[in-house]
């Protein structure tokens, strides 16, 4: 299940067609999901959820704004659509480089290094392994029901 909140879309690499594209879920209303303001601007507010199916291999990036305002005012920005085509350049059949290689890609295209940022940069990939969980011990099942009970 995703809630945004305010939040750049993430980046869904689906391993069995081989494609990128951003995960988000068009409301009712035509608009989407992504335009839910920041959590704790504004209270009450009420953010939409969705939920997709991951297929074993499938990468989810999340990332900070940084990412996508890279390259100064927003006409110059990479934006999502630019980001989209860098990630497809990197590929998705590496977990574990692809968060470095996006991000050596958006500095490549603009000749940034770490030094020269002028934002904090975030890039976090999950890795669908569809692995089953370990099973859990009886003593860890009593821990944790006795945790639920407040004991």
């Amino acid at each position: 299940i995703t809630c945004l909140a305010g939040h750049p879309r993430p980046l869904w690499y689906q391993a069995a067609t081989q494609r990128w594209s951003l995960l988000s879920h068009e409301l009712s209303d035509g608009s989407n999901a992504s335009q839910d303001v920041p959590l704790g601007i504004i209270h009450p507010t009420e953010y939409h959820q969705f939920a997709v199916t991951l297929g074993r291999g499938d990468l989810v990036v999340l990332y900070t704004d940084a990412l996508i305002e890279t390259g100064g005012p927003p006409s110059r920005s990479i934006g999502e659509a630019g980001l989209l085509r860098l990630a497809a350049e990197v590929g998705g059949t590496d977990p574990a480089g692809f968060g470095r290689g996006l991000i050596a890609a958006v500095d490549n295209k603009f000749g940034l290094t770490g030094a020269t940022r002028t934002d904090d940069l975030t890039v976090l990939v999950l890795h669908h392994n569809a692995a089953d969980p370990p099973p859990m011990s009886v003593a860890h099942k009593l821990r944790m029901m006795a945790r639920m009970m407040g004991l």
